[in-house]
């Protein structure tokens, strides 16, 4: 039976066994935790992301498949900018999406520079994960130190060992608290709403798009939630996931 995508840009737990750095079997999140304290629908303002670096280099690899593979249909893509993306937390909540189920078995990595073993290590069936899944750090008991620049990878592994043929899709996370006076402007925003537009003009993109896609959830009949993340996601070139979820 074919399955239907998940409602389009909607966190959903990722319940998946794994390991951590320490080799103790990963916590599995609760199955339906809203981020956001339930209160009145605020519009979200027109709020552009603003990228820490103008120029960056590009480092997220695209999850499309590199060669022949029983997988090759199906699209596995960080929600992640093209560049090494900010959090003002070192507990960020990672989104990936997948736009079909697969039999293939998904792998999730965060490595961090000079460590040769991952800080994370997941790995799970893919036969009923297609759409928006987010990975909370926190519940891994993941913390990211400031100011280094960790790489995060989601695979579709079809075989027993990763191949160049396989759908693999990669971004880049870096902790960076905001500085007093942003932290100030933060603690005294008179909504969630007008709290994320902060963060995202502020160049926050993991904190921006995990608090936006809360309130989508948490209000789906407030059109501005949806709008924006959208709109979030065109502005970083993710428009193949805008197009997948449709």
């Amino acid at each position: 039976m074919k399955t239907k995508l998940l409602p389009f840009l909607l966190a959903l737990p990722l319940c998946i066994q794994g390991q951590t750095q320490a080799q103790s079997p990963a916590p599995t999140p609760p199955k339906a935790e809203s981020q956001v304290p339930a209160q009145p629908a605020v519009a979200l303002r027109k709020a552009a992301y603003k990228p820490p670096v103008k120029g960056a280099p590009e480092v997220r690899v695209a999850g499309g498949a590199r060669g022949p593979s029983t997988t090759s249909k199906v699209l596995v893509e960080t929600v992640s900018p093209n560049h090494t993306g900010l959090s003002a937390t070192p507990t960020p909540t990672l989104f990936y999406f997948q736009s079909a189920p697969s039999k293939a078995r998904l792998q999730i990595t965060l490595t961090e520079p000079g460590v040769a073993q991952p800080l994370l290590d997941l790995s799970a069936n893919a036969e009923k994960t297609a759409g928006l899944h987010g990975i909370p750090l926190a519940k891994h008991g993941v913390t990211l130190k400031p100011g280094v620049t960790y790489r995060w990878n989601i695979a579709l592994v079809s075989g027993k060992t990763a191949t160049s043929a396989d759908p693999v899709a990669s971004g880049e996370v870096r902790h960076v608290a905001p500085e007093a006076a942003l932290a100030d402007t933060l603690a005294k925003a008179p909504s969630e709403a007008e709290r994320t537009a902060i963060l995202l003009e502020a160049g926050y993109f993991y904190d921006g798009f995990s608090a936006l896609n809360a309130l989508a959830d948490t209000h789906p009949d407030e059109s501005s939630y949806r709008t924006g993340l959208k709109s979030l996601l065109e502005q970083v070139h993710l428009t193949q996931i805008v197009k997948a979820a449709h």
